[in-house]
C-alpha cells in the first residue's frame, strides 16, 4: 500500500555520490530510490506498530549529519533514514546478508546493546507498505479537565503546518502511468 507523504525536491545523484562518499557505505536501493524522488520527507501513514511511529523520513544530508552525531552509539552496519518517535531511529542495514533490511532502534536501551536494535522488515518497500495512520485517541469528555498550551507553541506549530502545506505531496512507492485505451 502506498504512503503519502509531503516531500521535498528530489535529490541530485552527485549530492548523494558526495554523502556516500563521506559515509564510506553505498546507501541501499530501496531508500537511494526514494531519496532521488524526495529528499526525505513527512508521512502521513506514519505508524508501523503502536510503539513504532516515523515523524520523518531522513534526507541525505540528515543522514550523514545523524550518522556523524550517533558514531559509536549506533551500530556501524546501520544508517539512520527516519526519525521515530519519541527521539528513536529507523534504521537501514549496510551488513553483509542483510543490506536493506529495516531496524528500529530504541535510544533508551542503546545500554543494553542489540537489545535496543529490532528487526523490522525485509527492506523498505516492505517497511513503508505496512505504515498506517493510527486513529486518533478520544477521551471522553467527562476526563478532560483543562487544556492549556503555550502561545508561543502554538505559534510554532501553525508555522510548520503553514510550511508543509507548501510541500510538495508524494505518492510511495510511485504508481507507475496507466497505458491509455
Amino acid at each position: 500500500m502506498p504512503i503519502t507523504l509531503k516531500g521535498t525536491k528530489p535529490l541530485p545523484e552527485s549530492e548523494l555520490w558526495q554523502v556516500e562518499a563521506s559515509l564510506g557505505v553505498s546507501i541501499p536501493q530501496g531508500y537511494r530510490a526514494f531519496l532521488y524522488a524526495t529528499d526525505g520527507g513527512r508521512p502521513d501513514e506514519a505508524w508501523f506498530s503502536p510503539m513504532v511511529g516515523v515523524t520523518d523520513f531522513l534526507g541525505a544530508q540528515d543522514i550523514l549529519a545523524t550518522h556523524s552525531r550517533l558514531r559509536g552509539r549506533l551500530p556501524e552496519t546501520l544508517l539512520p533514514i527516519a526519525a521515530a518517535a519519541g527521539g528513536n531511529l529507523v534504521c537501514i542495514s549496510t551488513a553483509e546478508g542483510q543490506v536493506g533490511a529495516i531496524y528500529f532502534w530504541n535510544h533508551e536501551r542503546e545500554h543494553l546493546g542489540d537489545v535496543a536494535i529490532e528487526r523490522l522488515a525485509s527492506s523498505f518497500d516492505a517497511f513503508v507498505s505496512q505504515l498506517r495512520v493510527l486513529p486518533p485517541v478520544e477521551l471522553p469528555p467527562a476526563r478532560v479537565i483543562s487544556v492549556d498550551v503555550d502561545p508561543e507553541f502554538l505559534q510554532e506549530v501553525r508555522e510548520q503546518q503553514a510550511r508543509d502545506r507548501k510541500r510538495p505531496v508524494l505518492s510511495w512507492p510511485p504508481t507507475p502511468p496507466q497505458p491509455s485505451p
